[in-house]
């Protein structure tokens, strides 16, 4: 057989007698690649629909990403709703994540009482703004406690300390 710069006929086109070239030995790539892209679709779109846990800290803690969702799940498992709006540019917002959501005892205390929902405002531009402007936060970081029926129960802001927030949750839980 030749070598393949030898099939070259000149005007873009490779002789191939033997027919060689386009065998993939019972494998067609085409389907394969149209799987694949299904498969990837498929896991997108599902990890678009559910709650993302935690990047860091305390094992399984969930976090819904869109209020109404939340407001569906707290109302499934009885219990209230929590919504953190937060962002990764906010230097008070980072210290209540490394300081206190990062704490095992205060993320079981929370998810106790709790569906919490984190709504992540980091693109100052996003859709996040808009939801944050429904519930009127003008400073973060900021949560808003609402009972499963949607009654706005307390809201407080700043970086609490775990003390801090902890009282305020068991209160406005009441």
């Amino acid at each position: 057989m030749r070598h393949r710069d030898d099939q070259f006929d000149g005007e873009g086109v490779f002789d191939d007698p033997e027919g060689t070239m386009n065998k993939h030995r019972g494998f067609s790539v085409v389907p394969f690649l149209i799987v694949l892209a299904i498969v990837a679709v498929v896991c997108i779109g599902a990890m678009a629909r559910h709650p993302v846990s935690t990047d860091h800290g305390p094992k399984s803690v969930v976090w819904q990403h869109s209020v109404d969702d939340g407001f569906d799940v707290a109302e499934a498992q009885s219990k209230h709703l929590l919504v953190l709006f937060t962002a990764d540019w906010c230097p008070p917002c980072q210290r209540l994540k490394q300081d206190v959501l990062s704490r095992d005892d205060v993320m079981e205390q929370l998810q106790r009482d709790y569906v919490l929902v984190k709504i992540d405002l980091s693109d100052r531009e996003g859709p996040n703004n808009a939801v944050a402007g429904e519930h009127g936060v003008q400073s973060i970081p900021k949560f808003i406690a609402y009972d499963r029926s949607g009654y706005h129960r307390g809201t407080t802001s700043g970086a609490l300390t775990a003390k801090e927030l902890l009282a305020w949750t068991r209160e406005a839980a009441q």
